[in-house]
C-alpha cells in the first residue's frame, strides 16, 4: 500500500525471533498491512536466533505486499547477537524495530520513522499496549512495564517499538551481548538508550502505539518470579559496569530480604492467582544483590558511563553541545 510522503527514504525493519512461529506469522501479517509512503523503500530483516520450530518456513512462505523480507540465521544464543546481526546487514538510513509477538498499526512505519528522517529525534520509542485479553485487574504500573506495556520514559527505548538513525552507530556500534533474552535477560534496550544519551544524541517518544501479545504464561507467578531474577541480574550488570553504582553491605541486606520473604511465605496463603507481588519484588532485589556481589571482583567493562571495553576504546563519542540533527553525527545527504 502507498500514501503520499517524502521521497528517497530507506527503512530497515528488524525483528529478532526464536521459536515463536505462530505469533511471528501474525506479526508479519500486520506489517504487511502497514502503509509505505510513496517514495519510501522498506526492507524487513528477520533474524532467526536458532529456532527449532518452523520459523524458517513461516519466513519463506510470507509474501508481504509492501516490503521485501530477508531471512537471516544467527546461531549464537542471545537476542542481542541477533539484533547486532540485523544492524550489520541493514541498508536503511533509519532502523525500525519490533518483536515477534507484536501487531503494528497501518501508520506504524511513517509514524515511527518520520520524526527520525526530519531530524526531530536521533532515536525514539513508541507506545506499547498490552492486548486486551491479557489485561488483569492486579496489573500495577510497574508490572505493566515488566510486560512491556505503556509509554517508555524519555531517554529509554523498548525494542517492541523503537527506531533510530543509522548514524548513531558511529558512536554506539551495537548491543551489549551480555544483556537481553538468551543472556542475562533484560536491559539491552535500556543500556543502548543510555549510551545514546551519553553520546549526545536526542531521544524522544512518539505517539504511535503497537499491540503486545506475550504468552499468557508470563502473567503467572512462577514466570514473574523468573522474570524478577532476570531483572535483578540485568540491573546489577548495568549498575556495576555502566553506572558504577556503589553497593555496600550486600550480604546482610540479602540475608534480611531472604528472611523477610521466608517469613511471609510461611504465613501467606498459597494461592498464586493473582500473583503475590511481594514475593516477586523480594526476589528481584535478592537477585540484584547476588549478581552485583558476584561482579565486584571482575574488571569493569565500560569506563564510567563511556563506551570503552577493557583497555581499548570502542567508538567513544564526546557529548555534543546540542544533540539532534545538526550534532547527532548525521550527514547532510541523509
Amino acid at each position: 500500500m502507498n500514501a503520499s510522503g517524502p521521497t528517497n527514504m530507506k527503512v530497515s525493519i528488524i525483528i529478532c525471533t526464536r521459536n515463536r512461529a505462530d505469533s511471528l506469522r501474525l506479526t508479519l501479517a500486520s506489517i504487511g498491512h502497514a502503509i509505505v509512503p510513496q517514495g519510501w523503500d522498506v526492507e524487513l530483516l528477520l533474524v532467526d536466533n536458532g529456532s527449532t520450530d518452523n520459523t524458517r518456513l513461516v519466513a519463506e512462505k510470507s509474501r508481504l505486499p509492501n516490503t521485501a523480507l530477508r531471512y537471516l540465521l544467527e546461531a549464537r544464543k542471545g537476542k542481542c547477537h541477533g539484533l547486532n546481526t540485523g544492524i550489520e546487514n541493514a541498508s536503511g538510513s533509519v532502523l525500525l524495530f519490533t518483536d515477534d509477538d507484536v501487531r503494528v498499526p497501518p501508520g506504524w512505519i511513517e509514524g515511527m520513522c518520520g520524526p527520525i528522517f526530519d531530524g526531530t529525534f536521533d532515536a525514539a520509542g513508541g507506545r506499547v499496549r498490552l492486548a486486551d485479553s491479557l489485561v488483569r485487574s492486579w496489573h500495577t504500573p510497574v508490572i505493566k512495564t515488566w510486560l512491556v506495556s505503556g509509554i517508555p520514559s524519555v531517554g529509554d527505548l523498548w525494542g517492541a517499538n523503537m527506531a533510530f538513525h543509522r548514524n548513531v552507530l558511529g558512536a554506539v556500534p551495537g548491543y551489549d551481548v551480555q544483556l537481553g533474552p538468551g543472556a542475562l535477560g533484560l536491559c539491552d534496550d535500556t543500556l543502548f538508550a543510555s549510551q545514546l544519551c551519553d553520546a549526545g544524541f536526542k531521544l524522544g517518544t512518539i505517539d504511535v502505539e503497537v499491540e503486545h501479545h506475550p504468552d499468557v504464561a508470563r502473567l503467572t507467578e512462577p514466570d514473574l518470579v523468573k522474570a524478577a531474577i532476570r531483572r535483578g541480574r540485568s540491573f546489577a550488570y548495568c549498575a556495576y559496569h555502566w553506572d558504577r553504582k556503589p553497593e555496600r553491605f550486600t550480604v546482610p541486606r540479602e540475608m534480611l530480604l531472604r528472611a523477610k520473604r521466608a517469613m511471609r511465605l510461611l504465613v501467606a496463603p498459597r494461592e498464586l492467582d493473582p500473583p503475590r507481588m511481594w514475593r516477586i519484588f523480594y526476589t528481584w532485589h535478592i537477585s540484584y544483590l547476588q549478581k552485583y556481589r558476584s561482579l565486584q571482583s571482575s574488571p569493569r567493562i565500560y569506563s564510567k558511563r563511556g563506551l570503552a571495553t577493557g583497555n581499548s576504546e570502542v567508538c567513544r563519542a564526546e557529548p555534543h553541545a546540542q544533540p539532534g540533527r545538526a550534532n547527532g553525527g548525521r550527514s547532510e545527504e541523509d
